[in-house]
């Protein structure tokens, strides 16, 4: 293929490759065009921007659960794909090795419903595979073979992020498109997307997924903006950046700083002799985001005209990166090209960041608090006596607080002194790790200096920080999150070696939890994506899945500038960059857990495969064609499969109001056609089998409840004990007492609730004599479990004043 002349041009790479302004490869034979490519620049620029919005609402359903829907449309999508000819025809052009190991590890997570442990839960994760993998097929064969469409991706993923990045701020502080955001019902982040003086969490509640979404968006501007055709291409790109570039700062997940770090230089690495072009371009969008956030920050939380400032300092960030891209981008980048020095921009650079950080974070100086205002600072003395000594144009007050590593684990601290900050006398304990100080006013004051008396100064105000930094790196060296991070991963390989080949299933981290824990803590994943595969798909998922990875990691490799050529062309280093990052920042985090970042990953992973992968010789067509047949299988089936869930749900929802006899025959219907949510469809039926009080409906409910007896769930046995309780069979009451405390040992919640149904229940006279001595032997007994599991908790179970109570009844305390 020919392509059209182009100033710069590289050689020819394949025939299959797109071709990309400032590194376009020639190929042998012309692209083919179809509706996209023959589409006029401003429709091509409408059907973005549309698919953008699309994709906006839909992640945002999917966040608030309306997903099922959604995957059973991507699922006929992709279905309808393999059935096309001249789109199974563009896959098999493009289907590289990568693609072949992400098939295989989609069909064995979809295969683990058979075994997983909780089928509602792996209705919601494998859900999030499933649309993410229709994402990555759909761009393959639609997309990949075509002039515009690896841009034209790349464009609709950067505009989403912008949307999202506008959206976060917006919501959080002005609150413009309130009513928009509205529109998805029951979304509970309008308002809430901001932590007081610490971080933005935006749109989707947690910011370091919001910091995941919009690094990735960060990259693929740089790539817009580096390969557009023309000043407006170039100009729409560097608004895109700045936005993203404003959220991304104002989210400051730290864990994605230090990923986004490696992810620039990867880069800077892989973009070859533009690299010089590259760094101008990031400091230009970099300098005048960072003063824009500085100066904003504060009014998240105004009132009055001062809310709307976080979104005009966005606005004007935008604005003032469009004039340094006009007016100096092209003219310093000719600079650069003219004396062929790329190397000193760069060791420039590396040398003012390096000097900004140094001095970031030692130039502090005096801080002004308002009235019921505070200042959270870290410290780290050695054991022993220890004062404060504060200086300031009020009395202030004090309050000090230790942490040793299991407290850093359990997020919870010793408090060492409460009072004014002129008696400030404490000891730090010998095991301390660190020392955390907060100064409060009762009415507004100055404090010009604070100091230990073992010689320790405190930071008070950064100077060159913004306040939310400054809040965020206290404690860094011993930093919570980071601390019980590892704690995680620990149980998370504790529930891996519980069935290491084949896994528990996707999911099955949230329900299995309590069940390994050293003290309790409630989290739905295991902040690192490979732990999470592991356990979620044993060793028979996470080989495919890391192949997978590793053959994306080769591709990209291989994509890079070969001898000979030009000029890099611009999505490679992009790619690079996004591919580094998200593997990175999935080993720290849930990023790869959640719906609203991984179309976001699949969309980079996709543009790899099929701008830069090799697809697999005539030899291996076995292989292309088990990727169709297996794609088209298990979208198929789980399209089927969630349909039936869907109307096993409306089944039940529409016989309740007829309730009798039609709603247990809905409920019995539901179970025959379901394989999700079975459990939760037993316990229905369960829970309301005593009133109605039909022999025949007991008579299945007890054969129900046996099935869930022994089930590993963190909510279904304080149902089973009530149902067995009114039945009068204590000994299965307690039976379940003892299954579901066992499966949730580290959790106070689960404990209190079966010693206070079961107490309850005694104390209301609705059994025998027999029964009631029982019940009470029972309680002792699920006393003696929790006394057994204390000898190993790090933090032991405290019961409340009414569970204790029921165990002093019961006689188990003397």
């Amino acid at each position: 293929m020919s392509s059209r002349p182009q100033k710069n041009s590289s050689a020819a790479r394949k025939p299959t490759q797109s071709i990309q302004k400032g590194g376009a490869r020639s190929a042998k034979k012309k692209k083919p065009k179809g509706f996209f490519d023959s589409l006029s620049a401003r429709g091509r620029m409408a059907l973005i921007t549309a698919a953008a919005v699309v994709a906006t609402m839909l992640i945002m359903l999917c966040l608030v659960n309306r997903f099922k829907l959604i995957t059973v449309f991507a699922c006929l999508f992709t279905a309808a794909l393999m059935l096309i000819k001249k789109r199974r025809t563009a896959l098999a052009g493009h289907t590289a090795p990568e693609v072949i190991a992400l098939t295989a590890y989609i069909l064995v997570a979809g295969v683990s419903l058979i075994w997983a442990e909780a089928g509602k839960f792996f209705l919601r994760e494998y859900s999030k595979l499933l649309i993410s993998f229709a994402i990555y097929i759909s761009l393959i064969a639609c997309l990949a073979d075509r002039e515009k469409g690896p841009r034209s991706a790349a464009l609709a993923a950067a505009l989403a992020a912008a949307i999202f990045s506008f959206l976060s701020v917006d919501t959080a502080s002005s609150r413009l498109t309130e009513a928009l955001v509205r529109l998805v019902p029951e979304y509970e982040y309008v308002g809430y997307g901001f932590e007081s003086g610490t971080r933005l969490t935006g749109i989707f509640g947690n910011g370091n997924i919001l910091a995941g979404v919009l690094a990735i968006g960060i990259f693929l501007s740089l790539y817009l903006a580096g390969s557009a055709e023309n000043r407006r291409g170039r100009l729409f790109a560097t608004v895109l950046l700045s936005i993203n570039a404003y959220g991304f700062l104002l989210a400051f997940s730290m864990g994605a700083t230090a990923m986004f770090a490696l992810g620039v230089a990867a880069y800077l690495i892989f973009a070859g002799k533009e690299r010089g072009e590259v760094l101008i371009r990031m400091f230009g969008a970099a300098v005048p985001t960072l003063v824009f956030v500085f100066a904003a920050f504060a009014f998240f939380a105004a009132s009055g005209a001062g809310r709307f400032v976080p979104v005009i300092a966005m606005a004007l960030n935008a604005a003032v990166s469009c004039l340094i891209e006009y007016f100096l981008h092209e003219r310093l980048s000719r600079s650069i090209r003219a004396t062929r020095m790329t190397a000193v921009p760069i060791a420039a650079a590396v040398a003012l960041i390096s000097a900004y950080l140094i001095a970031a974070l030692t130039v502090t100086g005096e801080a002004e608090l308002a009235a019921g205002e505070s200042l959270r600072r870290a410290v780290y003395p050695g054991a022993g006596d220890n004062s404060l000594i504060v200086e300031a144009s009020a009395e202030a007050e004090v309050s000090i607080y230790s942490q040793n590593m299991p407290q850093i684990m359990m997020h919870t601290e010793t408090r060492l002194y409460r009072g004014t900050a002129s008696g400030a006398s404490f000891t730090v304990p010998e095991d301390s790790k660190v020392v955390y100080i907060n100064i409060s006013a009762k009415e507004p004051l100055t404090v010009y200096s604070a100091k230990l008396s073992s010689g320790e100064k405190l930071k008070l105000n950064y100077r060159l920080l913004p306040g939310f930094m400054a809040n965020r790196i206290q404690g860094l060296l011993a930093n919570q999150n980071a601390v019980q991070r590892t704690v995680f991963f620990n149980d998370g390989i504790k529930l891996f070696m519980k069935r290491p080949l084949l896994g528990n299933g996707p999911g099955s981290f949230e329900s299995m939890i309590c069940g390994v824990q050293d003290f309790f803590y409630s989290t739905k994943y295991v902040h690192n994506n490979y732990i999470q595969v592991l356990l979620d798909n044993g060793i028979l998922g996470f080989l495919p899945y890391i192949v997978f990875l590793l053959l994306t990691a080769r591709t990209l490799w291989k994509g890079r500038r070969r001898k000979g050529e030009e000029r890099k062309d611009a999505l490679h280093p992009a790619l690079c960059a996004a591919f580094v990052f998200t593997c990175g920042h999935s080993a720290a985090e849930v990023t790869m857990s959640s719906i609203a970042y991984l179309p976001f990953a699949f969309v980079v992973f996709a543009l790899a495969a099929g701008v830069y992968g090799k697809a697999v010789g005539f030899s291996e067509k076995a292989a292309v064609q088990a990727v169709r047949w297996i794609t088209l299988a298990v979208a198929s089936v789980y399209a089927v499969l969630i349909f039936l869930n869907i109307a096993a749900y409306r089944g039940i929802k529409d016989a309740e109001h007829k309730g009798g006899a039609a709603f247990y025959a809905a409920v019995r219907s539901a179970l025959r056609i379901e394989c999700f949510e079975r459990n939760q469809y037993y316990l229905t039926y369960v829970a309301n089998a005593v009133s109605y009080g039909s022999p025949t409906v007991l008579y299945q409910a007890d054969e129900y409840a046996e099935k869930l007896l022994d089930t590993r769930s963190n909510s279904l046995h304080k149902a089973l004990i009530t149902y067995y309780l009114e039945r009068g069979n204590v000994e299965k009451a307690v039976e379940a007492a003892k299954n579901g405390a066992g499966f949730n040992y580290a959790n106070p919640d689960i404990w209190n609730g079966y010693f206070e149904l079961m107490g309850s229940f005694a104390q209301s006279g609705g059994l025998d004599a027999a029964g009631s001595s029982a019940l009470k032997k029972g309680i002792c007994e699920l006393y003696s479990l929790m006394r057994e599991y204390n000898e190993r908790l790090m933090s032991p179970i405290t019961l409340s004043e009414a569970a204790e109570q029921a165990a002093a009844a019961a006689g188990c305390l003397q």
